[in-house]
């Protein structure tokens, strides 16, 4: 069994995300460009999606994007019907954001968009290594929300 040396994994890793990046990830879609919406726009509207009705800090820390960014991809979002803000029933100084009913379908556009790319990868794949690729990007996930990114101490 091949042990890795750690110099060489991060000099492999180093090249190889990137290359796994451009390859699972596909071309700003027709409905984004229809709605002269950004990569940062798709991003935050998927996150407002998986997080239900975050607030406008959850974005921020989740996203790590500045409040003066953030406000100002918001405000164009809202300007095109995607999101709207609302006041939190229990905090009032807390805003919320929400998609609306044209966000929702958009994201399931470019949802469905990229599911057919990964899926197109995937049919290239023998069996073996669909489940080999499938088994390894879930343990790289989930080995990235255990160990994941933090802040760094050294800052």
């Amino acid at each position: 069994m091949k042990t890795y040396r750690t110099a060489e994994f991060l000099e492999n890793a180093f090249v190889a995300v990137p290359q796994m990046k451009k390859a699972l990830s596909f071309k700003v879609s027709g409905e984004i460009l229809k709605y002269d919406l950004s990569l940062a726009h798709a991003l935050i509207i998927r996150e407002i999606s998986r997080l239900g009705s975050p607030s406008m800090g959850e974005l921020v820390r989740n996203l790590d994007i500045s409040c003066a960014m953030m406000t100002h991809f918001i405000d164009q979002l809202q300007e095109k019907h995607l999101v709207r803000r609302k006041r939190s029933d229990s905090d009032r100084r807390v805003v919320n954001v929400v998609l609306t009913k044209k966000g929702l379908n958009m994201l399931e556009k470019i949802r469905g968009a990229h599911k057919e790319k990964l899926g197109k990868l995937l049919s290239k794949f023998t069996e073996a290594e669909r489940k080999n690729f499938i088994d390894s990007f879930e343990t790289l996930y989930r080995l990235i929300m255990k160990y994941g990114e933090t802040p760094d101490e050294d800052t």
